[in-house]
């Protein structure tokens, strides 16, 4: 049966309690961050706590980020977490073009965040948020250790890939916005499993961790109301979650030459924001470009290991 999330816990959050929102970037989609919790924290009604698992953002990158959000009244406090202090390994073969293993990094926040959270929101970072989270935060679970939205829009080709992997097409998620009971996940182990289960997937799974995700929370994910992830960019980010899955991403547009309103509503939030992007360096683009080639290679490998 379809649920819905939509009532506040009878345990729901108290007004005053933090809520945790954690973000995975690189340098190259550190513009995307500036505007995904910037727009978060004007649109929220209690304390957060931001957490930002990353790669290649260095010191001074992080300090223009804090000035860029400080003066928010509702920032409780940042943790930069770097991707090479994450406690699990994950396999480098995971990494692609679109998707770098980065993305995997939100499998671990059960072991990154500090044991009083109970639960976070997990966003991608190509995102305007137009509503307050809280209202999410506070859901009722109803027992499910995750809530994402259905994944609308699928071409038949992609419905008929989803099925391929024993899931509904018409049930499949999008990961780009996560409720998680990080102590539900804690309880059953899901960092180290959710790993392992990637590991047994078959090499060429179409959408990384998202399928990943599917797979390990079969039957065991609350679906949300399409607002918390809804990705059209033809409308306004107010009452939703504007979420600008595909291609290209906002920063890879100029603002003068953008027609949708949704990508409009995002440069006006990179200009509120003030926050200025230094070009990727040299070594992170070719150590990027590297690690996709190796993946690449170690997954073609793979796929001839395990042809039937």
């Amino acid at each position: 049966m379809t649920t819905l999330a939509g009532e506040l816990s009878p345990e729901r959050t108290a007004a005053g309690e933090v809520m945790h929102l954690a973000f995975a970037s690189d340098e190259v989609g550190i513009e995307g961050l500036a505007v995904a919790v910037l727009t978060a924290l004007e649109n929220t009604s209690r304390s957060v706590h931001v957490w930002i698992v990353y790669e290649c953002i260095d010191s001074s990158a992080q300090d223009r980020l804090r000035r860029a959000w400080g003066h928010l009244k509702h920032l409780a406090g940042i943790g930069f977490i770097a991707q090479s202090s994450l406690p699990l390994d994950m396999p480098g073969w995971w990494a692609r073009k679109r998707w770098p293993l980065l993305s995997a990094a939100r499998f671990q926040l059960p072991e990154l965040l500090p044991a009083s959270a109970r639960r976070c929101i997990y966003l991608d970072i190509d995102v305007v948020v137009g509503t307050d989270l809280g209202q999410l935060y506070d859901l009722d679970l109803e027992g499910f250790p995750v809530a994402m939205a259905i994944n609308t829009g699928m071409s038949d080709s992609t419905r008929e890939y989803v099925a391929t992997l024993g899931l509904d097409p018409d049930r499949y998620c999008n990961a780009g916005v996560m409720l998680i009971d990080l102590d539900a996940w804690r309880r059953e182990g899901a960092p180290k499993g959710l790993i392992a289960h990637g590991r047994a997937m078959r090499p060429d799974i179409w959408f990384f961790d998202q399928d990943m995700l599917n797979t390990y929370f079969k039957d065991r994910c609350m679906l949300l109301d399409g607002r918390w992830n809804y990705r059209d960019a033809s409308v306004a980010p107010t009452g939703r979650v504007q979420h600008f899955a595909g291609s290209p991403k906002p920063w890879q547009t100029k603002a003068s030459e953008v027609t949708s309103i949704g990508m409009h509503g995002w440069h006006r939030a990179l200009a509120r924001s003030g926050f200025v992007a230094s070009p990727p360096t040299l070594y992170s683009r070719v150590r990027n470009k590297a690690n996709v080639r190796l993946a690449q290679l170690e997954r073609r490998i793979r796929r001839l290991v395990h042809r039937p």
